[in-house]
């Protein structure tokens, strides 16, 4: 057998995978892959855009981490709140390798819902206690708190819809919660008498009246409890947003929370938006809410009172820190208002000091900054930034100034900074792990072993796969069937979305799940190419999706020409905005493929466009892409360019997987109409990356006995899954048609 060619980080994964393909382990499959525990927190699927963040308890104390499983047997995710103490943890990587793993588990939750079961982990500023949101199955979720010493758990809500979101001072002297707003006599008001309809999608009118965005992001109402147990509800009308972020004052005095703007300021709209500038512009000329364009308040957690803490809108990743005293706060991606800057700083995106009696403001740094850390006297600050480096910035009596090296006053002695530092393994073939860093000894270690069992299995190996399309190089990863031969061809199945060398591949990019399974899939006899998207300077161009598709077409060619795969027998997935690729290359591009399937996807189809209207910024991404609405002139572009209004040569059996809101509804009525081998699979509750165990096992599995049934030409034997056959068998005698009358000299 051939070793796969990779970088020498990756020389030791490769190496053991090799070596244990002699021994017969079990292969791994999607319920092995629902069942794996996967880090909640830190966020692995957000980073990238937002910094990995550890949880430290302000005494540095101790360490905490959140875990998830799926249980298919339970119908539930599983979540845990692990508890490393940071004595434990020196020992444990500076001693001889015979001390126990360190961690521990304290607190334990299941969920039914697409909510997590635990989420939102904050330490109080003054002392070693936990808050968290928790929920348990068919239950709503409340706050929590957990002393890690005593370990003693007390709920501390009890609102009968749950709770949102939550921010506390120091000692709980002030509890501020986000609960969902009641607006159900609202909706029946509607129903009944019917309304005007301004800018709500028309997913709104199939729902019920529901708002179908409320459904998608929090929309609720701030309720502030002070430390006497007086409630107050803040004074803003319930909210839709986005990112609610919040933050009470250590004192328990003050609370700062986002506010959705009734109507936006014409000024903000010359905002330094940069590339979103176009897209704001539009939304603007339509009228449209642009729900994530929200102003920080200042609240007062005695009487409710609110005011603007600046006048410019935060943007989507603020982060919130506090001076001891609750004098001041600096928070980061936050706009400086015009009259508050000058030339070079007024409308840019930056960090900014304000004093919370005055109102009066400092700029900390310019930049568009996504974590944040502070010392204990907010007198240092470090930024962290997906479009640079961190920058460390300290406070002085002319106003806060760059820190060369990251430390103020010049070099810090070890001895007084913090003995452990944590980070995470991230390895293509390795499942991440937390890892901590000894500073005085430079000794690191693994600290955590989630998934033990994954040893006793079959994975395969992941490699990075470089190839040449439109004049770049397209960055992927490819992984061999399990017991791969050289010189046999395979059947290949391209996954979409993303590939990251840092990321352990298990189903897709980001820990997708919607219709990805790469791990089983290759478990199942197929070569899987994990496809990267396009250029960011394509985005919203015409040439967006021709660029992508035809760099997966491209692939499958070198692939072919590497005697890899079979090219009668290729597959592809789409999800979200590729499923638009995936459908362009389906219709316009100049290769045909056995089987396809999309999950929840943008398809930019006619359908889409008129029924997302009122949804953020849908109709002007269309219309940048297709030059213009589908009306007048440009209805020949859309015809020209759009795959929906190209489908008549189309024979790929294409399966269609629908969350919540129906898309890809014009492909699938007319794929219909041509008596085409096309299935929509509708899952009306699944989020948009499913989360829940059933219907991951629904979208993942589908997928994997999709391909296997189109491109292997195979069927698995589970009595639950005849009726799947019963249809297919039956889309195959329509794919069978269709070829047939496509084929030339045939009329």
């Amino acid at each position: 057998m051939r070793k796969p060619r990779l970088a020498g980080a990756f020389l030791l994964p490769v190496a053991l995978a090799v070596s244990a393909v002699c021994t017969a382990r079990e292969p791994f499959t999607v319920r092995d892959s629902i069942e794996m525990t996967r880090l909640a927190e830190p966020d692995l699927q957000a980073y990238g855009y937002l910094a990995l963040e550890f949880n430290v308890s302000p005494g540095g104390e101790y360490l905490t981490a959140v875990t998830k499983k799926g249980n298919i047997d339970n119908e539930t995710v599983d979540y845990s709140l692990w508890l490393f103490p940071l004595h434990e943890v020196e020992a444990f990587v500076i001693g001889d390798g015979s001390s126990a793993w360190p961690g521990r588990v304290i607190a334990r939750f299941s969920s039914s819902t697409n909510r997590p079961a635990i989420q939102k982990v904050r330490w109080l500023a003054d002392g070693p206690t936990l808050m968290f949101v928790a929920e348990n199955p068919n239950g709503q979720p409340q706050v929590f708190s957990v002393n890690p010493g005593f370990r003693e758990m007390r709920q501390l809500t009890d609102d009968p819809e749950g709770v949102i979101d939550f921010a506390a001072g120091a000692g709980e002297g002030g509890l501020l919660v986000l609960v969902p707003a009641d607006d159900e006599a609202e909706r029946l008001r509607r129903q009944k008498y019917g309304y005007v309809h301004e800018f709500e999608p028309v997913w709104t009118l199939m729902n019920e009246g529901r708002d179908i965005i409320s459904d998608i992001y929090p929309h609720g109402v701030f309720v502030a409890r002070t430390g006497g147990g007086e409630t107050v509800t803040v004074d803003l009308a319930p909210q839709t947003l986005v990112n609610p972020v919040m933050s009470v004052s250590p004192s328990g005095r003050w609370a700062i929370v986002p506010r959705r703007m009734p109507v936006i300021p014409d000024h903000w709209y010359e905002l330094d938006w940069g590339l979103l500038s176009d897209m704001i512009a539009g939304m603007r000329e339509e009228g449209v809410t642009i729900l994530w364009m929200t102003q920080l308040m200042l609240v007062d957690m005695q009487t409710g009172e609110t005011r603007p803490l600046l006048d410019s809108p935060n943007g989507l990743t603020s982060v919130i820190r506090w001076s001891p005293d609750s004098r001041r706060v600096v928070v980061s991606d936050q706009f400086v208002p015009f009259e508050a800057g000058d030339a070079e700083t007024g409308g840019k995106h930056a960090t900014i000091e304000i004093e919370v009696e005055s109102g009066s403001l400092e700029i900390v740094a310019l930049g568009e900054h996504n974590s944040l850390h502070a010392d204990s006297a907010l007198t240092t600050v470090t930024l962290g930034s997906r479009f640079g480096p961190p920058v460390t910035v300290g406070k002085e009596e002319s106003g806060w100034a760059p820190i060369e090296g990251g430390v103020q006053g010049g070099e810090q002695d070890a001895e007084d900074g913090p003995r452990l530092s944590f980070s995470l393994a991230l390895e293509l073939n390795e499942p991440p792990e937390i890892v901590a860093t000894h500073s005085r000894s430079g000794k690191s270690r693994k600290i955590t072993d989630f998934n033990p069992q994954l040893r006793d299995l079959e994975m395969g190996v992941v490699e990075p796969f470089d190839w040449e399309s439109g004049g770049r190089t397209w960055h992927g990863g490819l992984l061999r069937p399990i017991g791969f031969e050289e010189g046999r061809r395979y059947p290949l199945v391209v996954q979409t979305h993303g590939f990251h060398e840092w990321e352990f591949l298990v189903d897709g990019p980001r820990g997708m799940s919607a219709a990805m399974a790469a791990r089983a899939l290759a478990n199942e006899g197929f070569v899987v190419l994990q496809a990267p998207d396009g250029p960011r300077e394509s985005l919203q161009l015409p040439k967006e999706a021709e660029e992508v598709s035809a760099s997966y077409i491209d692939a499958v060619r070198v692939l072919d020409g590497m005697g890899l795969i079979d090219p009668e027998r290729v597959g592809i997935t789409g999800f979200s905005r590729t499923g638009f690729y995936v459908q362009h290359a389906l219709t316009m591009g100049d290769f045909e493929f056995a089987a396809a399937v999309v999950a929840d996807v943008s398809d930019f189809g006619w359908w889409m466009y008129m029924t997302g209207y009122g949804f953020g910024g849908f109709q002007r991404d269309y219309e940048r892409m297709l030059d213009g609405a589908p009306v007048g002139d440009a209805v020949t572009t859309w015809i020209e360019r759009n795959p929906v209004f190209n489908l008549e040569d189309m024979t790929t059996p294409l399966r269609i997987e629908s969350h919540q809101i129906p898309s890809y509804w014009d492909t699938y009525i007319l794929l219909r109409k041509l008596g085409r081998p096309v299935e929509m699979i509708v899952l009306p509750e699944a989020s948009h990356n499913p989360e829940r165990p059933w219907e991951r096992l629904e979208s993942q599995q589908g997928a994997v006995d999709w391909f296997a049934f189109w491109l292997k030409d195979e069927e698995d034997n589970d009595p639950a899954r005849a009726d799947q056959y019963n249809r297919w068998r039956k889309l195959r005698e329509l794919q069978s048609g269709a070829a047939k009358a496509s084929a030339p000299g045939t009329s």
